[in-house]
């Protein structure tokens, strides 16, 4: 996979989700992250994450954001 791919990160705010985006913000990637909590949009943002407010159990809250990326991670 190139570095200019688009991956998409479930649990963005969680650990493992956070050390994932981070590590590939840092080679490159764009990352596009699902969150529940809207309060950490702004941190996400500042560290290069795109964030996507919602939740798994509504599909139509993250689907347009997935389905623009190249990878999905689920974390």
């Amino acid at each position: 996979m190139n570095t200019n791919a688009r991956v998409f990160i479930t649990g963005v705010s969680g650990d493992l989700g956070s050390a994932i985006a981070t590590r590939l913000v840092r080679s490159g990637y764009e990352v596009h992250g699902l969150t529940r909590n809207v309060d950490r949009v702004s941190d996400l943002s500042a560290r290069g994450i795109h964030p996507v407010v919602g939740t798994l159990s509504k599909p139509d809250t993250f689907l347009p954001a997935l389905k623009n990326c190249d990878a999905a991670i689920h974390a």
